[in-house]
């Protein structure tokens, strides 16, 4: 396998685990009113808007996860190539010097 290859696929791992491991908390309004209200009222009406909110608030949740999936896997790869590329001109430099 190519040294980038693995690259990319151990950093997308690594990035997916953070991704999937990081706790969202999603607060909002409209659904603690249509809770509320579903609460007071368990109608079909109250039930369907409350479903409703709960999908928006699991959709915003994976959105962020998403989010830091793709940041985390930017910032594994933007690290290995730093380290790669210093690693690899401090050897550069040192086989220079030793000649």
């Amino acid at each position: 396998m190519r040294p980038r290859v693995r690259q990319v696929g151990i950093t997308a791992v690594i990035a997916l685990v953070l991704a999937v491991c990081t706790p969202v908390f999603v607060h909002r309004h409209d659904f603690d009113v249509a809770l509320l209200k579903w609460m007071k009222d368990q109608s079909t009406e109250n039930t369907i808007v409350l479903k409703a909110e709960a999908r928006k608030s699991r959709m915003i949740a994976f959105k962020s996860q998403i989010g830091v999936g793709c940041v985390a896997f930017l910032l594994l790869n933007g690290g290995w190539f730093l380290v790669r590329r210093v690693t690899h001109l401090g050897t550069f430099r040192a086989f220079k010097t030793g000649q």
